[in-house]
């Protein structure tokens, strides 16, 4: 887990951990937390993972991000590669105002979350 705080404020957080489940020396960006816009917190955020997949020997780093996020058009000007996923996600929603719409709009779930891990 990397941090980088300002003073007594968290500008953001990562999660990294190795993912040979999925692939073999792959990395893994599990969490993301940080403001859009906040691009000093995030190539250092960025880098910090970045330097922890090196020293586990990642030969990459992958992370899932909704589309309509900020941090997808981010990570792929950073020279990620962005693709779709052979993945589903299944949810069942208990509260009527969150559709299936609204969970496909808005619902954002990383590779924290996922079962696998």
């Amino acid at each position: 887990v990397l941090g980088l705080m300002s003073g007594d404020t968290l500008r953001g957080y990562a999660v990294y951990r190795l993912g040979p489940e999925l692939l073999p020396r792959l990395g893994l960006l599990v969490d993301w937390l940080v403001l859009p816009g906040d691009t000093e917190a995030s190539a250092a955020l960025l880098e910090g993972v970045l330097a922890c997949a090196r020293a586990d020997g990642a030969l990459a780093l992958a992370g899932a991000f909704p589309e309509w996020s900020p941090w997808s058009l981010d990570f792929q000007e950073r020279g990620f590669r962005h693709h779709p996923s052979a993945h589903v996600e299944l949810v069942r929603g208990s509260v009527g105002r969150f559709d299936m719409l609204w969970l496909r709009d808005a619902w954002w779930s990383t590779l924290a979350d996922a079962l696998f891990l």
